[in-house]
C-alpha cells in the first residue's frame, strides 16, 4: 500500500510541475511569439549567382518578397523593368557591375510603396531610371544613374533621401521633383544632363553638398516651387545658367556657414573669410540671391568611420553586458559623439564628446527574452556615420531545482503535509 501511495504521490509531484507550466504556457507562448515578431528583421532573397533557389530576375524576387525583406542582386546585367509595391531593400553586389538596363522602352524601377531602399546599382537606359510616385520615406543612395531620359523622377513624394549617387548623362533631367515636398537631395554628382535638378511645384526641399556640373542649366525652379533650401553646392560650367529661379527660395545657409560655390562669381573676398563680399544674383524673376557665395568649392565634412561593435553575442535576462567600439576614428581627428540603440525600445542620447581614437564602452541589461540587434552611430560636429550593428540573443534564465520546489509548494500547499504523513 505504501509503495502505491509513494508512486501516486510521485505522479502528483510530476503533474504538479507540468501542470503549472502547461497552464501558464499560453501567456508565455504569446509573449515569446510577440518577442519573435518584434525581433524578425526580414528575410534575404538572392538574384543571380550560383546559390540554390536563387531567382533569375529581380522582379521575381521582388514579387516573392514580403515587406521588410531584402533582395540582394549579384553582379550581372538585368534587362528588365521592376515594379516595387512593398517596403523592401534592394541591394546590388557592386554598383559598377550590377546593372539594370531598361533599353529605353520603360522605367527601370518604379516605386509605389513607402520606405524603399535602393543602393549599389548602375541604372541606365530607362525612360526614367528610378520613378517614385505617391509615397514617402525612401533612400536612393550609392547608385550610378545614367543614360536615361530622366534620371530620378518624383511625383507626390515626401521625406525621401537621394544621396551619394552619380546622376550623369541623362537626356533630360537628372532629378525632377514634381509636387514633391520635404525631400533631401545631398552629396550627389549631378553632371552633364539637360537640367541638373528641375523643381516643379515642389516646396521645402533641402538641396546641399551636390556637385552640379556641365548641365545646360544646373537648377531651375518652375511652377510655384518655393521655400527650398539650396546651399553648399558646387556649380560648374553650365551651358546657360548655373541656376534659374522665378519663385522664392533660399540660396545660402547664412553667415558664416555660407551659400554655394559658383564658378562664374566675379566678386571679391577682401576680408579673407572664404565668402564673397557681394551676393551672387540668381537669374529669373524671383529676385533671389546667394548672399554668402563661397570663394572656393565646398568640401563636405567626412563622417566618422562606421563603428564596429565588440561584445558578447548572448546573455540572460537581467544580466549586465558590456559592449565597446574600438577604436573610434574621425577622418579629420574631430571629437566624436556616440548614439546607442538597444532594440528593446530604449536608446541613449548622443554621448560625448570623446577624442578620436578612443575606445568607447557601454553596458546594457535586457528585461525580456529575445534576439536583439544593437546599433551604434557616430557623429562629429557635422556628419554622421552609418550604423554599426551586433546581434545578441537573450534567453530566459533557467529556474533552479529549489525554484521548482518553491513553485510546487506555493501552488499545492497540501503536498507538504502529505509528504510528512508518508515519511
Amino acid at each position: 500500500m505504501k509503495k502505491v501511495t509513494i508512486t501516486a504521490l510521485y505522479m502528483i509531484f510530476i503533474l504538479s510541475i507540468v501542470a503549472p507550466v502547461a497552464e501558464s504556457s499560453n501567456p508565455i507562448l504569446k509573449e515569446n511569439v510577440n518577442i519573435l515578431k518584434l525581433s524578425i528583421k526580414g528575410e534575404t532573397l538572392y538574384v543571380g549567382g550560383s546559390g540554390p533557389n536563387n531567382y533569375s530576375s529581380i522582379q521575381q524576387a521582388v514579387d516573392a518578397a514580403q515587406s521588410g525583406d531584402t533582395v540582394y542582386v549579384y553582379s550581372d546585367t538585368y534587362e528588365e523593368y521592376i515594379l516595387i509595391n512593398k517596403t523592401i531593400t534592394l541591394v546590388g553586389e557592386d554598383k559598377d557591375s550590377t546593372i539594370i538596363d531598361g533599353s529605353l522602352t520603360d522605367n527601370c524601377i518604379k516605386i509605389t510603396s513607402d520606405s524603399v531602399i535602393i543602393k549599389y546599382f548602375t541604372i541606365k537606359k530607362g525612360t526614367i531610371g528610378v520613378y517614385i510616385v505617391q509615397s514617402s520615406g525612401h533612400e536612393i543612395k550609392y547608385n550610378i544613374i545614367k543614360n536615361n531620359w530622366e534620371g530620378i523622377g518624383l511625383y507626390d513624394v515626401t521625406d525621401a533621401k537621394i544621396s551619394k549617387n552619380s546622376i550623369t548623362d541623362n537626356y533630360f533631367e537628372g532629378i525632377n521633383p514634381v509636387q514633391s515636398n520635404y525631400n533631401n537631395i545631398s552629396g550627389n554628382k549631378i553632371n552633364w544632363n539637360l537640367y541638373g535638378i528641375l523643381l516643379t511645384e515642389s516646396d521645402n526641399n533641402s538641396i546641399y553638398e551636390n556637385e552640379i556640373k556641365g548641365n545646360t542649366r544646373g537648377i531651375e525652379s518652375i511652377q510655384q516651387s518655393n521655400n527650398n533650401e539650396i546651399y553648399h553646392n558646387n556649380f560648374y560650367a553650365s551651358e546657360e545658367d548655373n541656376a534659374y529661379d522665378d519663385f522664392s527660395n533660399v540660396w545660402d545657409d547664412d553667415y558664416p556657414s555660407g551659400g554655394n560655390f559658383w564658378d562664374d562669381y566675379t566678386g571679391n573676398d577682401d576680408n579673407g573669410d572664404g565668402i564673397g563680399d557681394t551676393p551672387y544674383e540668381i537669374p529669373g524673376d524671383g529676385n533671389n540671391k546667394d548672399n554668402y557665395p563661397l570663394i572656393e568649392p565646398y568640401e563636405p565634412q567626412q563622417p566618422p568611420e562606421t563603428p564596429i561593435i565588440i561584445g558578447p553575442t548572448s546573455g540572460v535576462v537581467g544580466e549586465e553586458l558590456t559592449f565597446c567600439i574600438n577604436p573610434v576614428v574621425d577622418p579629420e581627428g574631430d571629437e566624436i559623439y556616440v548614439f546607442w540603440d538597444w532594440d528593446d525600445g530604449t536608446t541613449t542620447d548622443w554621448q560625448g564628446p570623446y577624442p578620436s581614437g578612443t575606445e568607447i564602452c557601454k553596458t546594457h541589461t535586457w528585461t525580456k527574452k529575445g534576439t536583439y540587434t544593437i546599433k551604434a552611430k557616430l557623429k562629429d560636429h557635422e556628419a554622421e556615420s552609418e550604423w554599426g550593428t551586433l546581434e545578441v540573443v537573450i534567453p530566459r534564465p533557467r529556474p533552479s531545482y529549489f525554484q521548482f520546489i518553491k513553485l510546487l509548494l506555493e501552488r499545492y500547499p497540501t503536498i507538504l503535509p502529505m509528504l510528512k504523513y508518508i515519511l
